[in-house]
């Protein structure tokens, strides 16, 4: 692949995206996602801003991801700005979380754009198979026993 090429799952063919989840489990990496139908969300959801509103989603997934996942020095996020509102959202919900688990140091969390770091780009891959994997679509995901799917429900 040229050294500028990118893994984005919306971008790249099935030719790509297959051979790409063929050659993953060769690879060392470990995953949780959380499954959003934001359709079903109540008014409230829409209301919040972009950081509460991930932030929100993320201390869901992080309370129930295997710990291993989460003992990680850094956790990226695709994005350019070393210091913006998500950032700091995402840190705000991702402590009291992690320290309720027991991990006393959470991950340092740092933006950047995802053409710079692999991670990032596996991180997309995994996302976009699992929502194609949700709507019944080509199961890519089959043979990937190390990536945990979780699903959002609303506290009845």
């Amino acid at each position: 692949m040229p050294r500028t090429f990118e893994f984005h799952f919306a971008r790249n063919s099935d030719t790509v995206r297959a051979a790409f989840f063929a050659n993953l489990p060769a690879l060392p990496w470990e995953a949780a996602t959380l499954i959003v139908n934001k359709q079903t969300l109540p008014r409230e959801f829409r209301r919040m801003r972009e950081p509460v509103f991930y932030g929100h989603f993320l201390g869901y997934l992080l309370a129930l991801a295997p710990l291993p996942i989460l003992t990680v020095k850094r956790l990226l996020v695709d994005e350019s700005q070393r210091r913006s509102e998500l950032l700091l959202g995402i840190r705000a919900a991702m402590s009291p979380v992690l320290r309720a688990r027991g991990l006393e140091r959470p991950p340092r969390v740092s933006g950047q754009p995802s053409r710079e770091w692999d991670g990032l780009q596996v991180a997309d891959m995994l996302a976009g198979a699992v929502a194609e994997s949700e709507s019944g679509e080509r199961g890519y995901l089959q043979h990937l026993d190390r990536l945990c799917v979780y699903h959002y429900e609303l506290d009845k």
